[in-house]
């Protein structure tokens, strides 16, 4: 299984955030809190208003991949999702936990510029974990197993 990078940060955020939009050209920024997120729907919910989806969104681990993996209504050259609190996220023992970081790494897989077609327009799409007193090389390791690199932000 190929492996996808998401960014973690601890300490200065702004510093680890101003790396991604401190490029040129549009960035589109979304932070969710995890603190509160028990259900699938909580979950989708905080992407629904994070990202303004689309009132056709429907509810459910396909479609939150569908809308994010196209975003046309959010013109932007990269997108980054930012989320508080991520240490709180069960992988192991949440099934929506883990599902919910599934669905991430394919949309960023779906954004790798590598795969774009010539007409696609292109841009990138960035997922910064919000680290607090978890220990990280358990985290990792759970992330790990369903493809997800952990790289220093």
């Amino acid at each position: 299984m190929a492996t996808v990078k998401f960014f973690r940060v601890i300490g200065d955020r702004d510093a680890a955030i101003g790396q991604f939009l401190g490029r040129s050209g549009l960035s589109f920024f979304a932070v969710i809190d995890a603190a509160t997120f028990e259900t699938e729907y909580e979950i989708l919910d905080a992407l629904n208003s994070a990202f303004r989806l689309p009132a056709y969104f429907g509810w459910n681990w396909d479609a939150l991949y569908d809308c994010l993996g196209d975003l046309d209504w959010v013109v932007a050259d990269r997108y980054l999702l930012f989320i508080e609190n991520s240490d709180r996220l069960d992988i192991q023992g949440s099934p929506d936990h883990s599902k919910f970081f599934e669905v991430l790494r394919d949309v960023v897989k779906a954004w790798d510029p590598s795969r774009f077609a010539p007409d696609r327009r292109r841009a990138e799409f960035a997922v910064i974990l919000d680290w607090g007193s978890e220990p990280l090389a358990r985290v990792e390791q759970s992330l790990g197993e369903i493809g997800i690199e952990v790289a220093e932000a």
